[in-house]
């Protein structure tokens, strides 16, 4: 059907995504593959309409053994694995698209809500409870700067530009994003003169060329997640995209900061994008009812920035 092993004209191909994305692509394409061989169903691959059907065909089988949104990912991941070794179906597969939709229909997209200022702050409390104040140190980053996990455990001392306390240069403090999902060498700066401060010290004595961070963002999430969890607010947030989802919608919401520099700072390439993002934010942050003792405890850190430096900067 499709050799799917690679080869040598298409090893430069094979560099447009991500290596551990290829895998998933490979995977779940002879996934497919594998039932057009179990089934025996029968169709002539060299035809594009009738891929097309063999493979809505198996994406309804997959619907009807499992319709879980994890099950319709790998799917997904099929139908691009096929778009990516065969340029030709890419949105020449109708009938798959069709079948796809009608599966988000079925069971609907659950929509997680931005993490709040307060729970962040609440968040970054606890992890310096139990001394984890570099991860304390990385929530607050991440929301403020809205960071993709991937970007916050990424970023190198060398990538952080903050100058000494006083200097007039001030406005320069910012992070150099060496590869993100929308380009190479983008920025974000660092506006709060808190988290510069708390960023100094953390940074201070430490080798220029290692990391800022020294732990996985799957090891960020888990004890993100054990906070959630201890506050009883699991099933309502993505650990680590709720940060940055939080943080921009605050500004949004807050009406001091205009949507282009939000745009700018959230690294979004469409506006109509970034709109819709801050829209449904604002939708469910609306929405979002979170503990009395959370609200307080995170207002009183919110209104006493010193008493936040003093906790994550504690060793």
């Amino acid at each position: 059907m499709t050799d799917l092993s690679g080869s040598r004209r298409r090893r430069l191909a094979d560099r447009v995504v991500k290596e551990e994305t290829l895998v998933k692509y490979n995977e779940n394409a002879l996934r497919f593959q594998e039932w057009m061989r179990e089934s025996g169903y029968t169709c002539d691959v060299r035809i594009i309409e009738e891929l097309d059907e063999a493979l809505a065909f198996w994406v309804e089988e997959m619907f009807d053994m499992d319709p879980s949104r994890g099950n319709r990912t790998k799917c997904v991941y099929a139908q691009c694995g096929l778009q990516h070794h065969r340029p030709a179906l890419s949105k020449h597969l109708p009938a798959t698209a069709r079948v796809l939709k009608g599966w988000d229909i079925a069971v609907p997209t659950e929509q997680y809500a931005p993490m709040p200022e307060e729970l962040m702050l609440c968040v970054v409390a606890q992890l310096c409870t139990q001394g984890k104040h570099d991860m304390a140190l990385c929530v607050w980053l991440t929301f403020h700067c809205y960071l993709r996990a991937s970007e916050a455990v990424s970023i190198k001392m060398e990538d952080i530009f903050i100058p000494p306390e006083g200097d007039r240069r001030q406005y320069r403090s910012g992070i150099r994003l060496r590869k993100t999902k929308t380009g190479l060498n983008q920025s974000v700066k660092i506006l709060d003169p808190h988290l510069r401060a708390a960023l100094r010290r953390h940074m201070a004595g430490r080798p220029r060329d290692g990391r800022l961070f020294g732990f996985s963002q799957w090891t960020l999430a888990r004890q993100v997640r054990s906070v959630l969890v201890s506050f009883g607010l699991q099933d309502k947030f993505v650990p680590l995209h709720s940060l940055r989802h939080g943080g921009a919608t605050l500004d949004y919401m807050r009406g001091v900061m205009p949507f282009e520099d939000i745009q700018t700072r959230g690294r979004w390439l469409h506006p109509n994008t970034c709109k819709r993002y801050l829209q449904v934010g604002t939708s469910l942050m609306h929405a979002l009812r979170l503990p009395p003792e959370i609200t307080i405890v995170g207002d009183r850190l919110a209104s006493d920035p010193e008493r936040l430096l003093s906790l994550v900067s504690t060793v």
